[in-house]
C-alpha cells in the first residue's frame, strides 16, 4: 500500500510494506510528525489501518505461536534421537579396522546419521527464529499504533 503526503510545495510516497520492513520506531515517529505538518493529515487514518490490518487476530496468532513452538520442540527430540543414534553408529563403527568392509557399511551410515541430525538441528533453528519474529513483529506493531496514537 502507498501512502500519499501532500505539501504545499510538492508530495511524497511512502511504500508502507517496505518503510515498516525495517522494523524502526524511531522512523515511524519522523513520519507522523511528517504527516501531521502536511496538508493531509487523514494519512495517519490511513496508515492506522494498515498496521491494524497487519495484525493477526490474538486467537489465529496464539495458535501460530502455539504450532511453532511445538514444531521446535518436536524438532529438537528427533535431534536428540537422532544424536543417540549416531553415537551408537560410531561406536559400532569403531570396532573394526579402516578400509574393512564392514566400516565402510557403518562409515555410510554414520554419515547419513550425521546429516539427519544437521536437518534436524536447522529445523529446531528456523522453529525458534520463526517464534521469535512472530513476536517481534507483533510487539513492532503495536508500538506502531501506540505511536500513531500520541500523534494524534
Amino acid at each position: 500500500m502507498d501512502l500519499i503526503i501532500k505539501y504545499d510545495r510538492g508530495s511524497m510516497v511512502v511504500h508502507l510494506e517496505q518503510f515498516l520492513g525495517m522494523r524502526s520506531t524511531a522512523k515511524v515517529k519522523k513520519l507522523v510528525k511528517v504527516i501531521q505538518a502536511s496538508s493531509t493529515p487523514d494519512c495517519l487514518e490511513q496508515l492506522q489501518r494498515f498496521v491494524e490490518e497487519q495484525i493477526t487476530p490474538e486467537a489465529q496468532y496464539q495458535a501460530d505461536l502455539k504450532a511453532t513452538a511445538n514444531m521446535a520442540v518436536d524438532a529438537r527430540t528427533r535431534e536428540k534421537e537422532q544424536a543417540e543414534v549416531l553415537e551408537k553408529a560410531v561406536a559400532e563403527r569403531k570396532r573394526y579396522k579402516k578400509k574393512s568392509p564392514p566400516y565402510e557399511e557403518w562409515n555410510k551410515k554414520v554419515k547419513q546419521y550425521r546429516e539427519n541430525v544437521s536437518r534436524s538441528r536447522l529445523c529446531y533453528r528456523s522453529s525458534i527464529q520463526k517464534f521469535n519474529r512472530m513476536q517481534k513483529e507483533r510487539e513492532f506493531f503495536r508500538k506502531v499504533l501506540e505511536i500513531i496514537a500520541q500523534g494524534r
